[in-house]
């Protein structure tokens, strides 16, 4: 019977790591790969035509997710380490490295869950039962086995989800979908992983929607602008005593033909085939934001036709670490290199089909697109993705998708008709890091009063599911009255407020923490107020 150490309650934690349904899902899908590559052999021995698939299935009428699949299970010499936290995969070269992601999403999604696993060369079916509550008490999980003669899989069913982890609306399902291809294509289109969703295969229409027109001339050579990206040398580091060499292993880069706002990931990150860094609800696009230095601006703030053209994947080298929850990566002072040789080939890179050798800025293409396409909206929603292969034996860039966006999870105050003409007191909700808000607004026009203050809360605490507060703002503040209310436009009044909410709610969040508290405020800032932006 495997033991879960409870080392002082920790268990109890895992319910409020900071996670998404994506990423969490994710760590169930990376056991299940990880399973299939160990025991491929074996496997096609069994049965020659063997292929891997993995069944996700939500069920909200009863409260239940369970995670499938038809690979080498859970044998009894891999028992402990599956149900003890921390202990790490002695395989480096597996996705799964840090022996929390199977015990961790578990326990965040529900208190109560169920493993059923038939390892492969073993002739027990294997049931084990864990109930927080029981598991703090004594320790362990119950267990019961009978002998089978089936092939091996395993199931992991996830019973009484926490309110908010389990959505039962079509549009929400359908975002993780797309997120968890996003996150798998590569395990899909080169490894012939198949992953189901409700039923369905994750899969994605990817249309060539490449900017196809010459850069100086707009009735030159059409022309497709994809480049393939070069490994790029990121140097050494230390770790334990070891000098661990760091790099890229190549990717592409590539301009959309229409832009969009609700989008924008710029490129994104891929560690062991497996999507870690860089999507649409954390883009990874290095810009006047974040940095000062003009060689590190590859997204100037100014140049929204860039954000919203370019884009691209980059293929880290397996040396790279990241998080327990696969969502980041530890740069150990090696980003700024990348961003560095990223923008200085992006300014002369070569065309994928071109034999001429010739380079082309792709940062000022983007910028020149208003010329050549004054027909076109920059702002038009764009839900196709993008086809065509970066070479011989590498699948398609990326697709652009629409993200799920947490603050429609609540059913208040969705429209920002509801709230932005009325003087008085209104009510929204707003989802972020798997805690709902109920944001109580006074909105007041007094010549003396301050821009925006906190008059209720903030209540609750860090990992609650539900908390409240409450602002006072004043739309007759000088500042507001000089720089925004020229036409008392509505979407001035949605932004002013807005803009409020995100910074007294990064306050609340930040001053919860130990440390870096400043950097944490602006950090949690963008955050929302790219939310906000999302659901404009």
């Amino acid at each position: 019977m495997p033991n879960l150490d409870p080392k002082i309650g920790v268990i109890n934690t895992f319910r409020t790591q900071r996670t998404e349904i994506q990423f969490a899902l994710g760590e169930f899908v990376d056991n299940s790969i990880d399973s299939y590559f160990k025991n491929k052999e074996d496997l096609k021995k069994i049965n020659p035509s063997f292929k891997p698939f993995i069944d996700i299935v939500f069920d909200s009428d009863e409260n239940f997710i369970t995670i499938e699949d038809n690979c080498a299970g859970i044998s009894k010499e891999d028992e402990e380490r599956a149900f003890n936290i921390g202990i790490t995969n002695p395989n480096e070269t597996d996705i799964g490295t840090y022996g929390m992601g199977m015990k961790v999403s578990s326990f965040w999604f529900s208190p109560k869950w169920k493993l059923e696993t038939k390892a492969i060369n073993e002739k027990e079916e294997k049931t084990f039962k864990v109930d927080i509550k029981k598991i703090v008490e004594a320790g362990k999980t119950e267990d019961s086995s009978i002998n089978s003669d089936a092939d091996p899989f395993t199931r992991i069913t996830l019973n009484e989800v926490y309110k908010g982890r389990l959505p039962a609306d079509t549009r929400k399902l359908n975002n993780i979908q797309k997120y968890l291809y996003e996150m798998y294509r590569f395990m899909i289109l080169k490894k012939s992983i198949t992953i189901r969703f409700n039923g369905k295969p994750l899969k994605q229409d990817i249309p060539e929607i490449f900017v196809k027109r010459y850069i100086h001339e707009k009735d030159g050579d059409e022309k497709e602008w994809l480049t393939k990206l070069p490994p790029f040398d990121l140097g050494t580091v230390e770790r334990k005593g070891k000098t661990i060499n760091l790099s890229t292993l190549g990717g592409s880069a590539y301009i959309k033909d229409k832009g969009s706002n609700k989008d924008q990931k710029g490129f994104s990150l891929f560690w062991k085939d497996r999507l870690v860094d860089g999507h649409a609800q954390k883009p990874w696009m290095p810009s006047t934001i974040n940095y000062e230095e003009e060689e590190l601006q590859i997204y100037g703030a100014n140049n929204q036709y860039v954000a919203q053209r370019l884009e691209g994947y980059i293929m880290l080298s397996p040396e790279f670490q990241v998080p327990s929850t696969k969502d980041g990566v530890d740069w150990e002072g090696t980003e700024e290199l990348l961003i560095r040789k990223l923008k200085l080939y992006l300014q002369s890179a070569t065309l994928v089909g071109e034999e001429n050798g010739k380079g082309y800025d792709f940062i000022e293409q983007c910028k020149k697109l208003a010329d050549f396409n004054k027909g076109d909206h920059e702002d038009q929603d764009d839900d196709s993705g993008l086809g065509g292969d970066v070479g011989p034996n590498d699948p398609p860039a990326p697709p652009i998708f629409v993200p799920e966006g947490d603050d429609e999870d609540s059913d208040e105050g969705n429209e920002p008709d509801q709230i932005f003409e009325l003087e008085g007191t209104e009510t929204l909700s707003i989802t972020y890091q798997a805690t709902t808000w109920k944001i109580t607004i006074k909105v007041i026009r007094k010549e003396n009063e301050k821009f925006y203050s906190v008059i209720e809360g903030p209540h609750g605490i860090k990992g609650d599911e539900e908390r409240e507060i409450g602002l006072k703002i004043n739309l007759s503040d000088p500042f507001i009255r000089t720089h925004f209310y020229q036409e008392n436009l509505k979407e001035q009044k949605q932004g002013v407020i807005r803009f409020c909410i995100a910074l007294a709610l990064a306050e609340a969040i930040s001053a919860e923490l130990p440390s870096n508290r400043a950097q944490s405020v602006r950090l949690r800032f963008l955050e929302i107020i790219k939310i906000f932006s999302e659901d404009s």
